[in-house]
């Protein structure tokens, strides 16, 4: 018989600290194995140190593209941004936005910089790395 494992991964880590202590909690706790981290999230300095005193717990990269701040400045991105400089708030509408405008290179040249930027981003928080794909 083959072995099994269950990932149970929760998300938002960094929202909020409340979501942190959660995620923290469910970890020490419960079953959770895995969170996903918001690079621009409110509370992500505390995230990340509650990672780092974690180290059982496997912390990948949340990509946010709608709700949420940018990782990117605003000048780089200006597509993808409302007025305040946020995402906009609607994700329906945004992922149907993002995929009309990533038909264009402009749009798709901005998502790429969004992205590469959340990377850059989670890279610079030295977290260790749990997936080494190619």
């Amino acid at each position: 018989m083959t072995a099994r494992r269950l990932v149970v991964t929760a998300d938002d880590f960094g929202a909020a600290p409340e979501v942190n202590v959660a995620v923290v909690r469910a970890h020490r706790d419960g079953i959770l194995t895995s969170t996903s981290l918001m690079v621009t999230g409110d509370a992500v300095e505390e995230a990340v140190r509650l990672a780092r005193e974690t180290p059982t717990l496997a912390v990948g990269l949340h990509l946010v593209l709608a709700q949420g701040r940018p990782a990117a400045p605003r000048a780089e991105i200006p597509d993808l941004v409302a007025e305040d400089g946020a995402f906009r708030r609607a994700p329906i509408s945004t992922g149907l936005r993002y995929a009309w405008q990533y038909l264009s290179s402009t749009g798709r040249a901005q998502l790429w910089r969004e992205i590469e930027a959340q990377l850059a981003a989670y890279a610079a928080m030295g977290l260790p790395r749990i997936w080494t794909g190619t």
